[in-house]
C-alpha cells in the first residue's frame, strides 16, 4: 500500500474501511484458555479431591496404576475493550490522508468489526460517557461503528476507571499519540491491569512531521492542547536538535514503562502500512 491508496482507503466511510481493514487480519483474535471441561487436552494429572470422576483417563491410570485426570482447556470469547485518546493533539493531519485520528478510528473499527465477527464481545470507549460493557451481535458492531463516525476532539483526556475494565475486559486496546506529559503515568496505570490477568495493547500513532521535525523556514504554531493556545513564531532550525532530544526521550521512556508495566507497545507512523497496527491490536504480537 502506498500513500495514495492509504488516502483512498480514508476517504471511504468508515463502515466500509472497517471491513477493508478486517478482512486482512488472517487469524482471529486471541482467545482466553481458562482450565475447565471440554476444549482443548493440556496434560495429565494427579487426581485431586473434588475433581469429577468423568475427567478420569480410565486407560492412563490403568498403565502407571495411579488415578490421573485429564487437564483440559476450556476455550472462551474475549471481552475486548478499545479505548481511543480523542484530544486536540489526535487531530494533527486530518484533511493529507495521515491524520491520526482518522487511523485511530479506522483501526479501532476494524478491530471491531473483526472481534464481533470472531464471536468477541466489544465495545469502544471515547468519552465517559460511553463506558458501555462489551457486548456481541451486529447491533453493537453497528452501534459502535457509529459512535467512532461522529468522534471530535476533545480537550479532556479519557481516563477510564480501571476497576471497570478489570471487571468489564479480557484484553484493553489503547490507541492515542501518547504525547501527554502523563503519558507515563497513564501507561503505569494500564499496567496495573496487567498484573490482574488483563492483557493491555498500547498502540502510538504519530504522524511523519512529528517524528521527523522536517519544516523549513519560520512557522507560526498554535498549542493542540494545554492552557496556553496563543500562536508564536518559530524558526525549526534554532530548536531542531533539542526538539529530537526531547521527543525521543519522551518516546524512550513511554517505551520502556510500558515494557517494565507489561504493556504491550507499538509505535506507528501514519505515512506507513496500517496493517502492521492491526495485526498487533488484535493478537498482541509486534510485525
Amino acid at each position: 500500500m502506498n500513500s495514495s491508496s492509504l488516502s483512498e482507503l480514508l476517504a471511504l466511510p468508515l463502515p466500509l474501511r472497517s471491513q477493508a481493514m478486517a478482512r486482512s487480519l488472517w487469524a482471529g483474535t486471541d482467545r482466553t484458555r481458562r482450565r475447565g471441561s471440554g476444549g482443548e487436552f493440556r496434560e495429565l494429572r494427579e487426581y485431586r479431591s473434588g475433581d469429577p470422576l468423568k475427567q478420569l483417563d480410565w486407560r492412563a491410570s490403568a498403565r502407571t496404576d495411579r488415578w490421573l485426570v485429564r487437564e483440559m482447556d476450556r476455550v472462551a470469547h474475549l471481552r475486548i475493550v478499545i479505548i481511543i485518546d480523542g484530544t486536540e493533539s489526535m487531530s494533527y493531519g486530518q484533511g493529507q490522508g495521515t491524520g491520526k485520528l482518522d487511523w485511530a478510528t479506522t483501526l479501532a473499527g476494524a478491530l471491531l468489526v473483526h472481534g464481533i465477527r470472531q464471536g468477541h464481545a466489544v465495545s469502544v470507549w471515547t468519552s465517559p460517557d460511553d463506558l458501555d460493557k462489551p457486548r456481541s451481535g451486529h447491533a453493537t458492531e453497528h452501534i459502535m461503528l457509529d459512535r467512532l463516525a461522529v468522534l471530535k476532539p476533545t480537550r479532556a483526556a479519557l481516563r477510564p476507571p480501571l476497576e471497570l475494565l478489570v471487571s468489564n475486559a479480557d484484553v484493553v486496546c489503547a490507541i492515542g499519540d501518547w504525547l501527554d506529559e502523563d503519558a507515563c503515568d497513564l501507561l503505569t496505570e494500564y499496567g496495573l491491569l496487567t498484573v490482574r490477568g488483563v492483557d493491555v495493547r498500547a498502540l502510538q500513532l504519530l504522524h511523519r512531521d512529528e517524528l521527523d521535525f522536517a519544516m523549513r523556514g519560520p512557522h507560526e504554531l498554535v498549542p493542540l492542547e494545554g492552557p496556553d493556545v496563543t500562536p508564536f513564531r518559530l524558526d525549526p532550525r534554532a530548536v531542531a536538535d533539542e526538539y529530537h532530544q526531547a521527543f525521543q526521550q519522551h518516546l524512550d521512556a513511554c517505551r520502556y514503562t510500558a515494557g517494565n508495566m507489561g504493556v504491550g507497545w507499538r509505535t506507528q507512523s501514519t505515512d506507513e502500512m496500517p496493517y502492521a497496527a492491526l495485526t498487533f491490536l488484535a493478537t498482541g504480537v509486534s510485525i
